[in-house]
């Protein structure tokens, strides 16, 4: 049906833009080799416990600030280069929704962090969104955070030609039809607006 063929279109634009296509090499936005990739800090010294599951609320506030301020230091501190939003895997996102800061437990880490982070207090916002394709989009299959400057003259995606149904034929007693688009790879015109931070 046109629906079907509308929605598997849409699940291959989804696919390309996050992570690309092994079969012709491409890459997507969450694993571009020329962008830096660190391993989040640990919880406890020397450990390898970097997963939200064990830290605290400022433990995880820390990562990330230091996500974002790698990417404004990386950029020369410049007062556009501070980024805009970030991508993190479902499960990440419900904890920072779900767990609750101090003893009185009105306010969640979600809440929290948008409040304490360093693009806010230079007056800027940061969205922070749930991304099915940060889980194990990582090193060593670990869940990764993508931080970056959502601004296209940064970085860029294209659709060259836009999904159209050629003509009609008839064949073996059917109608045929074909279904063709073009689109292109993720453009990272400064890969130094984006960051990935693995093992949350």
């Amino acid at each position: 049906s046109i629906k079907g063929i509308h929605l598997e279109f849409d699940r291959f634009w989804d696919q390309n833009v996050y992570k690309g296509f092994t079969k012709v090499a491409s890459t997507g936005l969450l694993n571009n080799a020329n962008v830096t990739r660190v391993a989040a800090a640990a919880h406890t010294s020397g450990g390898s416990d970097t997963q939200w599951d064990y830290k605290t609320p400022d433990e995880i506030l820390a990562d990330f600030n230091n996500a974002l301020t790698a990417v404004w230091a990386a950029n020369d501190m410049a007062e556009d280069a501070l980024p805009n939003q970030i991508l993190i895997p479902v499960y990440q996102f419900g904890q920072l929704v779900t767990r609750k800061v101090g003893t009185t437990g009105d306010k969640s880490i979600l809440t929290y962090v948008k409040e304490n982070n360093i693009v806010a207090q230079q007056g800027k916002n940061l969205e922070i969104l749930p991304c099915k394709w940060c889980y194990h989009a990582g090193t060593d299959s670990a869940d990764r955070m993508v931080v970056y400057i959502n601004d296209v003259e940064k970085i860029r995606y294209h659709q060259t030609a836009p999904l159209r149904r050629l003509n009609v034929e008839i064949a073996d007693l059917a109608f045929k039809t074909l279904y063709v688009a073009q689109v292109s790879e993720v453009e990272f015109l400064y890969p130094t607006t984006v960051y990935y931070v693995d093992g949350i």
